[in-house]
């Protein structure tokens, strides 16, 4: 995803957030696709902390059971809390 797409997407997520929607807990949505705004967050948050150490990769370079394995273990290395953890990995599956 490029810089332009993640900056737009955490603008959208501000911008609800401050209008009143939830954002967190909404894993997906009814037809199963992720929720926009739990990607939206997850951009915003792997671009806080994952982009500090890592190049922009596609998404698409593992499935979503291994981004569910990375996301896991990157987590305890980055002491990322399960919510943040949840929102990158929504982020990162989303491209599948």
């Amino acid at each position: 995803m490029s810089a332009i797409k993640m900056t737009l997407g955490a603008s959208a997520l501000l911008a609800l957030s401050l209008a009143g929607v939830p954002a967190a807990g909404l894993a997906q949505q009814a037809t199963g696709a992720p929720d926009p705004l739990l990607v939206a967050k997850g951009a915003k948050l792997w671009a806080d902390n994952c982009g500090r150490c890592h190049n922009i990769r596609p998404a698409s370079e593992f499935t979503d059971e291994g981004w569910h394995s990375v996301v896991n273990h990157m987590r305890v290395r980055a002491n990322l809390p399960g919510d943040q953890a949840e929102a990158i990995k929504a982020f990162l599956q989303s491209s599948n």
